[in-house]
């Protein structure tokens, strides 16, 4: 398993590592857009996928198209033409709730009233978090091409942390961290990832951007870190909350040994708004 997961997470890495080079190096977003397109609409349906493992079945095709649409939008226009977001999460938010809305008073169904609810959790737990991920990316209150720098740095630094807890719990887990959500985490491998993550991303900013790491004073820059770790963490236990209830032990089986999209963007999707409001504060 621990030779699976290093050997599909290196592949995995290293294709998106080149498609972010060849953006940067070209001064294109196709790569960029490619992948943040696939990703997001494939954690959207695995979130409602794996809800009819208990016998809810949602409309999943509205939503989809939705993201997907603004995210082809935004990656054709926004980064070439426009300072800020083509559309904003603000305005697909409005649209899906228009759509839910409509679609589940027409079903006539007082029954489906809790699958609306699931149905809107999904779309604002995917959509937001990769909304942040793109604000990252493309934002005219980051200087000029340090968004870049910035997305890898933060994918980065949770994946070190993910890998921290995987085997900090494994040589030193005694105390479970929340044993009915993820009977494998324990309270060892949550410190590790802190401690080690907040320590290894000041080294990992210096190393991507000298620049950066010169405007952002160190301790603070610890700060962040621990920050970011700590809600990526939290998305992790999150998302495995959803597949507890959901009786699953993968979102979905897409990567052997790392299960599906969701399962690999989970402790970023809360961690995104918290990396890009902490950063832009540094930077002030």
């Amino acid at each position: 398993m621990l030779l699976k997961r290093l050997i599909w997470g290196s592949l995995i890495i290293g294709l998106i590592t080149l498609l972010f080079w060849w953006d940067h190096s070209t001064a294109n977003n196709i790569g960029f857009t490619i992948i943040f397109t696939f990703v997001i609409g494939l954690s959207l349906y695995e979130f409602y996928k794996m809800h009819e493992n208990i016998g809810v079945r949602l409309p999943k095709l509205f939503p989809i198209a939705l993201i997907v649409s603004w995210s082809i939008a935004n990656g054709i226009f926004s980064p070439l033409k426009y300072p800020e977001v083509l559309f904003s999460f603000d305005f697909i938010l409005i649209l899906f709730l228009a759509g839910a809305v409509i679609y589940y008073i027409f079903n006539n169904d007082i029954s489906k009233t809790s699958d609306f609810f699931i149905l809107t959790a999904g779309f604002v737990y995917v959509g937001l978090g990769f909304y942040y991920m793109y604000l990252i990316r493309y934002n005219d209150l980051l200087p000029a091409n340090w968004g870049f720098y910035f997305l890898i740095y933060f994918v980065a630094l949770n994946k070190l942390a993910d890998t921290f807890a995987y085997f900090c719990g494994r040589l030193f887990g005694r105390t479970r961290l929340a044993p009915k959500i993820s009977p494998k985490k324990t309270v060892e491998g949550l410190i590790g990832a802190l401690v080690l993550g907040s320590i290894s991303g000041v080294f990992l900013l210096s190393l991507l951007h000298a620049e950066a790491f010169q405007r952002i004073s160190w301790e603070y820059l610890i700060l962040i870190n621990f920050a970011i770790v700590a809600a990526g963490q939290l998305g992790d236990l999150l998302e495995s909350m959803f597949k507890r209830h959901c009786r699953v032990k993968d979102s979905q089986s897409l990567v052997p040994a790392l299960g599906g999209a969701l399962d690999m963007v989970d402790s970023l999707l809360l961690s995104a708004p918290v990396t890009y409001y902490l950063i832009l504060f540094g930077l002030s």
